[in-house]
């Protein structure tokens, strides 16, 4: 059998099987998300012919994903910063909760994320890397989601009240989402990252920022 992911590897900017029925939608907004990334190039998805023949029926997963493709590509993002803005100012009219997802990425940035959410009353989750940057006897902190989470921190991402999700400093792998699980990866995700490559694991997300 030829490898036909194993000749695509060096000259895509994205490229995959797609196993089993249910990860194509989330693998094709991916792979387009990243085509249209700058700087811009091609991508490979392996579809075998019995998931094409597979027929399915349910909602769009990923409503955003137009306006996620057509953004205007700068250094700093301002639109949607001014985006988040307005979502925040939002949740506080509404009485919606905040949570806030931190990685390893989010380096020096601990201290400006913990007075954010003792402003906003947020709760803290971390991301198994990324609990080293958060004191976890914090009141707000309710521990790791992912790879050997604590119930807490998902318990703090599905409650009800809970309107906006903001991910900063994690790549989204399938450690740190818990192996993509639905808790995280939905609409109410802000995902916020200095890395723009991995926003193409987030294509439902209701903003991607680029600080």
């Amino acid at each position: 059998m030829t490898d036909i992911v194993g000749m695509f590897q060096y000259c895509t900017r994205y490229n995959t099987l797609i196993s089993h029925a249910n990860q194509l939608e989330r693998k094709l907004a991916a792979a387009l998300i990243k085509a249209f990334q700058h700087p811009k190039g091609p991508v490979h998805l392996s579809i075998p012919v019995d998931i094409l023949r597979t027929s399915w029926e349910g909602d769009i997963s990923f409503p955003n994903l137009e306006r996620l493709l057509g953004r205007h590509e700068s250094m700093l993002d301002l639109e949607a910063l001014e985006r988040l803005s307005g979502e925040l100012e939002n949740m506080l009219r509404e009485k919606r909760r905040v949570v806030v997802m931190v990685g390893h990425d989010c380096g020096g940035a601990s201290e400006e994320i913990v007075r954010f959410a003792e402003i906003f009353n947020a709760p803290i989750v971390t991301t198994q890397r990324g609990k080293s940057w958060i004191d976890p006897y914090h009141p707000l902190a309710r521990g790791v989601f992912g790879f050997a989470g604590h119930m807490s921190a998902r318990k703090a991402l599905t409650d009800q009240s809970v309107g906006l999700v903001l991910a900063t400093g994690t790549n989204l792998n399938e450690w740190s989402t818990g192996g993509w699980d639905h808790a995280l990866l939905n609409e109410r995700l802000v995902h916020i990252h200095h890395t723009k490559a991995f926003f193409h694991r987030s294509p439902h997300a209701r903003l991607q920022i680029f600080p």
